[in-house]
């Protein structure tokens, strides 16, 4: 199952309301259990609290960012895929809903035994370490892609300890980026990121 960077909800429908249209244009089953997966759904989700508010728009005042998040993954977890792609899911949200969509994405994983795959940019470092398993990319090439708690030895490895009190992703991504702002920080970076491609082809 597919969950886009915008989320695309009904706004005058309710969190509950628009699971249900969703379980009901996706499962063949009674009517009893579409319910019980619904409110099932709900309190995975953590979305029990604004079960019956309006989706809301610019307009109409309604669930929260993290909120919309939560639903749009809601609506793609009604016929219980196995996997699911989720593309910068966190985009346009406050830090503290971004961990706590990543968090419920994660006990989620856990607990229903499912995959989920998604692209994040930059971000901060109690979020990058739910991870279980990362992969940096660069110029659509790939930097690193391994299981997370080996990103930090692998890069020290290669002569690039991460300094204290720095998050590692931002970091990492300053590492794996090319400056374009003059020709000389140009040249070395991009040197610096072919090194990098190169270390990983022959890791």
């Amino acid at each position: 199952s597919y969950v886009p960077q915008q989320d695309i909800l009904l706004s005058r429908l309710t969190c509950r309301e628009t699971l249900m249209f969703a379980a009901d244009l996706k499962l063949d089953k009674p009517k009893e259990e579409r319910t019980m997966i619904v409110n099932q759904l709900i309190d995975e989700l953590g979305l029990k609290e604004c079960a019956d508010t309006l989706v809301g728009d610019s307009s109409h005042r309604g669930l929260s960012g993290g909120e919309k998040r939560r639903l749009s993954i809601g609506t793609q977890m009604i016929a219980n895929p196995s996997i699911m792609f989720l593309d910068e899911s966190t985009t346009g949200l406050d830090a503290n809903s971004a961990f706590l969509l990543i968090k419920t994405i994660k006990k989620l994983a856990k607990e229903g035994g499912r995959i989920f795959i998604m692209s994040i940019h930059q971000p901060r470092s109690d979020i990058l370490f739910l991870f279980d398993k990362i992969c940096v990319l660069s110029k659509g090439n790939v930097v690193y892609c391994d299981k997370l708690q080996q990103i930090i030895p692998y890069f020290e490895s290669l002569g690039y300890k991460i300094p204290e009190l720095i998050n590692p992703a931002d970091y990492i991504v300053d590492l794996s980026s090319i400056d374009g702002r003059s020709t000389e920080s140009e040249k070395i970076t991009r040197e610096r990121l072919y090194n990098l491609l190169d270390q990983w082809r022959d890791y």
